[in-house]
């Protein structure tokens, strides 16, 4: 156990309690801001008053002499009333705040003990901190229930207060009869992970876990709620850090405060930037903006960049939408609360407009001209840190003109009075900068990475308060969590973080009109499943019946072909029972057999049970993409940057079923190419983006090993047999590697089909035809002799029972078109077919 010594039992931080035991927070501003209303008001009536009196005897002829008997005694009894009302009530607060900081009551070894202002009063009630003696249970749940911190965090979690009351209430007793040692608790605590590693935070959210660890009721309680630990402490944390920045924020007079007050006169220092104005804009510092979870770093690296003494430039590469500008705007924010380096002190950041300056000037001479007189502005003025956007962008857009603009900037960018902060996507980056020697050696680099799903959810914490303001509507902590999630798996366009912020204003805009409530992880569920077509959330009743009789289903298309169907089945039934492997598609299928045995009918059923249509179902032709050609018809060139096939069609349809037909005429890089995708659920195109295809069902079809196949069947293998040799034909010819065999999740072997086999797919085609009478009101009358005909007529040992539909067509078809258009067929006819016309077609 580790070593834990409490160092007071009564801190100066109790001392707030009986300012809100005095005067709750609400009704004390409230009464702050009454006396500060008063005060004014009684200043201004006094300031009148004393005017008038003043101008009583000269102004206007004494047209106001009436004030010179005027006897202000009364004003000034009101003017001390408010005042002393104003200042008490100002200095209640400001020994509240004061008296609020976190204070060290403790050691855990090498780290201190700090008690939170959101756990004061539960610890004080509790008297955790004396160690000695026990605290009931029961006690504990009273002082959470009225804690303003827990409250705030079991909403955010969807439990509401009556539901807490009623759970601790109906375990009133039980809970009365369990003591806990206020020792053993404290050492419980610090044992947490509830600080920054160098101090142990104790607040909220440390003895809220404490009791979850030791009280099973409060566990199931949350279990029953789909609330795990992680859920809880996440909550929990959220809140207990939003509260700590409230508090913070009303501490005005401290230096971090009032760093956001501009200096007087402060950039009557520096130079004038006349020209400069004209075609920038300066980055805005967001006083409130909270920068966490992975950037703080970045921004870090950036101001040690740029007060280097040498040449001190940054090129920050990441893609749209990965959080650059937010690192500007937390760099701005940290210059104009005064919290930078003294290098950085009092510096603008400009963004500068590159494409206005071209557009205006439209000329070499004359852009060049512009350049140099905006640089030589920037770099007199002496504070300026200047922006340039899509630097990439910018020197094509100059090399357009005939211009070289990492020329022209080469001398102002390698001085010292002027820093330079240029952004790039990783694109742009390989492609105009990495080639460019120059550049290298004026800028120093900082890659920004895509925030991973729990980073993201952090960045999203700090975000909704933003969206829910002026409102009475707000996101649960497992909206957010869930949001991160289907942000980062199933939007393909963009980068985290910006695509989950964007999904989380969508999600609050659908659901404003309610008035009032909590958005939860099912509400996300529901729209995202509208907005990008893909069942998420748990499955409905209609969905569940149509996956556990999904074999039916399919064999209403499908003839024979059991162990086929059976595979498929079960694995759409794991991919949305949500036990598959996430990391990889939701099915890949390898469909081995000759031609025309139900191979592509099989997948087009499947898209349309799962995918609620056949047009969800895109077919590849891989004869198409042999050679070394190929992999740029699928994925782009990488000289050209042009979109490829299968990256277009992956961007636009992220949940579909993908049919590569006649897997084994495709090159060799094309057969890698569905090694990675098989294995991690993506690929990366020519363009650098990474396309998921994690959503996706792929089915790889092959007329490999046919004629065996043919040979097994007639000998009357057992079709596990004829499976397994097969595969070993395949493997033994090198037609499919046993590495990208090894990644599907089945290799099923379509048999040839009987001859009762052929009659069912005949009567099953047919049908399809008579369907489509019925529209027209007309019944086709389906005889055995029909079917036969059909049969002998439309199979092709070579093709299977693929010339069917072609045969149906040119003689059924036909034939009943014609009789329509002589008007031999009217609505309500039965079409009927002679042993006559039978011979004849």
């Amino acid at each position: 156990m580790d070593s834990v010594t409490i160092k007071t039992h009564s801190p100066a931080l109790y001392r707030t309690l009986r300012v809100d035991a005095f005067v709750r927070a609400p009704i004390r501003l409230f009464l702050l801001r009454l006396g500060l209303f008063l005060h004014v008001c009684s200043i201004t009536v006094l300031c009148i008053a004393f005017l008038l009196r003043a101008l009583s005897h000269t102004f206007l002829g004494g047209l106001f002499s009436f004030f010179s008997s005027f006897d202000p005694f009364f004003l000034w009894g009101f003017f001390f009333i408010a005042a002393a009302f104003f200042y008490f009530f100002l200095f209640i607060e400001f020994f509240y705040i004061a008296s609020s900081r976190a204070v060290i009551v403790g050691k855990k070894e090498d780290s201190d003990i700090a008690l939170l202002l959101s756990g004061a009063a539960l610890y004080a009630e509790l008297g955790i901190l004396k160690e000695k003696g026990d605290f009931s249970l029961f006690d504990a749940y009273t002082m959470l229930h009225r804690n303003a911190v827990y409250g705030a965090s079991c909403a955010r979690l969807g439990v509401s207060p009556v539901d807490f009351s009623s759970f601790f209430h109906s375990q009133k007793e039980s809970l009365r009869q369990v003591y806990i040692p206020r020792r053993e608790f404290v050492r419980r605590m610090a044992g947490l992970d509830t600080g920054d590693g160098e101090v142990v935070q104790f607040g909220v959210l440390s003895c809220a876990l404490g009791l979850y660890d030791i009280d099973e009721r409060l566990r199931s309680f949350l279990f029953e709620r789909r609330i795990g630990r992680e859920e809880f402490a996440g909550a929990l944390a959220w809140i207990e850090e939003l509260h700590k920045m409230r508090v913070q924020k009303r501490a005005f007079w401290e230096k971090a405060e009032l760093g956001r007050t501009p200096g007087v006169a402060k950039d009557f220092g520096f130079g004038y930037t006349y020209t400069l104005d004209a075609h920038s804009r300066d980055i805005p510092a967001d006083g409130n903006m909270l920068v966490r979870a992975g950037r703080v770093h970045i921004i870090d690296a950036v101001e040690n960049i740029l007060s280097k003494s040498g040449e001190a430039n940054v090129l920050l590469v990441g893609k749209d939408g990965v959080g650059k500008e937010t690192v500007l705007e937390g760099l701005a924010t940290r210059i104009f609360r005064g919290i930078v380096s003294p290098f950085l002190e009092y510096k603008r950041i400009v963004r500068l407009d590159i494409d206005s300056i071209i557009a205006g000037t439209k000329t070499k001479g004359a852009f060049e001209e512009r350049m140099i007189r905006i640089l030589s502005e920037a770099v007199g003025a002496g504070n300026i840190i200047l922006v340039l956007e899509d630097f990439p962008h910018a020197i094509e857009s100059a090399e357009r003109i005939g211009s070289d603009l990492v020329s022209i900037t080469e001398h102002a960018f390698s001085g010292k009075a002027l820093q330079v902060i240029a952004l790039a996507d990783p694109r742009g980056y390989h492609a105009v900068l990495e080639p460019h020697g120059k550049v290298q050696a004026l800028f120093s680099k900082i890659d920004i990475e895509e925030p991973n799903e729990l980073e993201t959810q952090i960045i999203l914490q700090e975000v909704v308060p933003a969206i829910e303001r002026n409102s009475h509507i707000i996101f649960s902590y497992q909206a957010l969590a869930r949001i991160s999630k289907i942000a980062g798996r199933y939007i393909q366009t963009g980068a985290m973080p910006e695509k989950a912020i964007n999904l989380a204003d969508e999600v609050f805009t659908a659901y404003a009109t309610r008035g009032s409530g909590i958005i939860l992880s099912a509400d996300v569920d529901t729209f995202a499943s509208r907005k990008l077509k893909i069942p998420l959330g748990d499955a409905e009743d209609k969905e569940k019946d149509i996956l556990l009789h999904l074999e039916d289903l399919l064999h209403e298309r499908i003839i024979n072909q059991q162990e086929a169907i059976r595979t498929i089945a079960d694995t759409m039934r794991r991919a949305r029972a949500g036990i598959r492997n996430q990391k990889r598609p939701i099915g890949s299928f390898l469909f081995l057999g000759p031609t025309g045995v139900g191979k592509t009918e099989s997948a087009k059923a499947l898209a349309s049970v799962y995918f609620r249509g056949e047009d969800r179902m895109i077919r590849f032709d891989m004869s198409e993409f042999q050679g070394e050609e190929g992999i740029k018809k699928l994925i782009g060139s990488f000289e050209t940057s042009g979109q490829g096939m299968l990256s277009r069609e992956a961007r636009d349809n992220p949940f579909a079923l993908y049919l590569f037909d006649e897997i084994e005429k495709a090159s060799h890089e094309v057969l890698n190419l569905f090694l990675q995708i098989l294995e991690e659920g993506f690929f990366t195109d020519s363009r650098g983006d990474r396309i998921s295809m994690r959503e996706t069902i792929m089915i790889l079809t092959s007329n490999a090993g046919a004629s065996s196949i043919w040979d097994l069947v007639k000998k009357g293998k057992d079709p596990a047999e004829v499976k397994k040799e097969v595969v070993d034909t395949i493997q033994r010819e090198g037609i499919i590697s046993p590495e990208l065999l090894n990644r599907f999740d089945g290799i099923v072997v379509f048999h040839p089909l009987s001859g009762e086999q052929l009659g069912q797919v005949a009567r099953l085609l047919l049908g399809e035809f008579k369907a489509r009478l019925k529209e027209k009101d007309i019944s086709l009358e389906i005889s055995d002799a029909l079917v036969k005909k059909v049969v002998e007529i439309g199979y092709n040992p070579a093709f299977g029972a693929r010339p069917m539909r072609r045969a149906i067509a040119d003689r059924i078809e036909a034939y009943v078109a014609k009789k329509m258009l002589a008007g031999e067929l009217k609505r309500g006819d039965v079409v009927r077919f002679s042993e006559q016309d039978i011979e004849n077609l």
